[in-house]
C-alpha cells in the first residue's frame, strides 16, 4: 500500500500542474476472493482497491484518472 499511496501523492501533484494524467495501481483478484493463508496479502489489495476508487473520486474533476488493475494468480517458481 505504501507504493501506491506515495505514487498517487506524488503523481497528482505533478498532474495537478500539467493538467491532469492518468495514474494506474495493481492490486489483485486476491482483494475481491481471498486467499487461503494469505490474510495480509488479500487486506493490503484491498486497501489499494479503496485507495484507487477514492483517489479517482477525488481527483476527476481535476482531469486526472486513477484506475486499477486486478490480474488474476499466476503459476511462478515462487
Amino acid at each position: 500500500m505504501r507504493g501506491a499511496f506515495y505514487g498517487i501523492k506524488y503523481g497528482i501533484r505533478a498532474m495537478l500542474k500539467d493538467d491532469g494524467g492518468s495514474i494506474i495501481n495493481t492490486s489483485s483478484v486476491a482483494s475481491e476472493t481471498g486467499i487461503m493463508g494469505r490474510a495480509g496479502y488479500s487486506a493490503t489489495k484491498a486497501g489499494v482497491n479503496g485507495m484507487t476508487r477514492s483517489a479517482a473520486m477525488e481527483y476527476a474533476e481535476d482531469r486526472i484518472r486513477v484506475n486499477l488493475v486486478l490480474p488474476g494468480i499466476v503459476a511462478t517458481s515462487m
